[in-house]
């Protein structure tokens, strides 16, 4: 054992039986010397040791007649898993301390779901416990069998070869986390947001002022139609046809427009002053999801706009309608 390392539980017993010979036969203040020095030495506190010095030191510990129950229960395990996996499987050293702000991030990007106290539980977790949950992780994993070794190359057997000491290493979702706080591109996607929003309330409102002022424009034809005979529910359909095939025809267009112009334009918009910073180059993906968002918002304008121009329809006044073709 060396010197700074913390002495086990049987050379503590085996220590102990070396000085209670010495223990017993000295007087009272020698005994309170020699328990100064057995606490210096195993690190225990003194009433635990004048306990044992007055026992029986070679009977063994007595089993437990009941086991003492799990304290992290299912959803610490799945907790770890999510990490582990998320985290490209790092060993337990690296990833018992940073459990709570790993957790965080992936909670903040709705991967795993945290609450109070699963958070309290992976700050208590110990390193063993990891380690041993670690373990059963990795016997879950399918095992591969190995190819058996080839003949060997004469060539590179006179070739040295030594181990890769690695200086540095970071998990790959830490470090796009830490790039998307960086300012300069917090203001870059503060622009195309700000910009995107400002083009979504301009079609908005165009699109409103297009119905309203095309409803304005042909109100005497709607009269007449409502003259010789449609309904209240053909005129809506024929309306909402009419507007229909003009969102269409916007969001076909729009979509390709927008993909082609982002295909061509996002590249040169990539931060950095070296060239290692133009390495990889920037790979355009789309998010669909976002765009079928848009989608749904265009859709609650179509149905804003149309219930507008029923109720604008049906306020309209046949003969009004018909007085004022004659007189135009």
């Amino acid at each position: 054992m060396t010197t700074n390392e913390q002495m086990t539980i049987d050379e503590v017993y085996k220590y102990l039986r070396l000085m209670k010979p010495r223990y017993r036969q000295a007087s009272r203040q020698a005994q309170g010397r020699l328990l100064d020095e057995m606490e210096r030495v195993t690190g225990w506190h003194r009433k635990s040791l004048i306990r044992l010095l007055h026992s029986d030191l070679h009977r063994h510990r007595q089993r437990r007649r009941r086991e003492r129950g799990r304290t992290y229960k299912s959803a610490v395990a799945a907790a770890l898993r999510v990490i582990w996996e998320s985290y490209d499987y790092i060993c337990a050293e690296r990833l018992q301390p940073n459990l709570v702000s790993l957790a965080e991030q992936l909670a903040a990007h709705a991967e795993l779901e945290l609450s109070a106290p699963l958070k309290q539980q992976l700050g208590q977790i110990k390193l063993t416990t990891v380690r041993e949950r670690l373990k059963r992780f990795r016997q879950d994993e399918p095992q591969r069998h190995r190819r058996p070794p080839g003949p060997r190359n004469r060539a590179l057997a006179d070739i040295p070869i030594t181990r890769l000491r690695v200086q540095y290493w970071k998990a790959p979702l830490l470090e796009i986390f830490d790039e998307q706080r960086r300012p300069e591109r917090q203001g870059l996607f503060g622009v195309l947001s700000v910009g995107f929003v400002a083009a979504a309330l301009l079609t908005a409102l165009g699109f409103l002022l297009y119905a309203f002022f095309s409803f304005r424009r042909r109100l005497i034809e709607l009269g007449v139609l409502r003259a010789i005979g449609l309904s209240a529910g053909q005129m809506t359909s024929f309306l909402a046809w009419e507007l229909a095939f003009l969102v269409l025809i916007g969001l076909v267009a729009g979509t390709g427009l927008g993909a082609w112009i982002s295909n061509f334009f996002i590249p040169y918009l990539q931060v950095g002053a070296g060239p290692s910073a133009q390495i990889p180059p920037y790979v355009v993906e789309i998010s669909w999801p976002a765009i079928f968002q848009i989608y749904i918002l265009f859709g609650l304008l179509f149905v804003a706009a149309l219930v507008v121009l029923v109720v604008l329809l049906l306020r309209i006044k046949i003969f009004q309608a018909i007085k004022l073709g004659e007189t135009g």
